[in-house]
């Protein structure tokens, strides 16, 4: 669903957004659009690389799946967020509730 909302831009962004818009051929809007895709992209990068949010989280405010996240993820450079400590205990939170057992056959 789309809304429309109405903002203000300085002169200096307009001037970037009209560039833009010339090179890919786009209208205005869909200029806009794409730029702050973009900015949300990678400010969602940004906080999953500090720890600020999950990958789950991530996907949600993107609405993507996690899959695609993790992907977007990858593309930035950005490394998992969690420790070595933290994966240990993930992995032998798993072997407790799997009996034990994580070997595959």
């Amino acid at each position: 669903m789309k809304i429309t909302r109405s903002i203000r831009l300085p002169e200096d962004i307009l001037k970037a957004v009209a560039w833009l818009q010339a090179r890919r051929g786009d209208d205005t809007s869909e200029a806009i659009r794409r730029l702050v895709r973009k900015g949300l992209e990678q400010e969602m990068c940004e906080l999953y690389a500090r720890g600020e949010v999950s990958l789950r989280q991530t996907a949600e405010v993107l609405s993507v799946s996690v899959r695609d996240s993790l992907e977007l993820l990858w593309r930035h450079g950005v490394q998992g967020n969690i420790t070595m400590s933290q994966a240990l205990d993930a992995l032998a939170v798993s072997e407790r509730l799997a009996g034990g057992s994580t070997e595959c056959t």
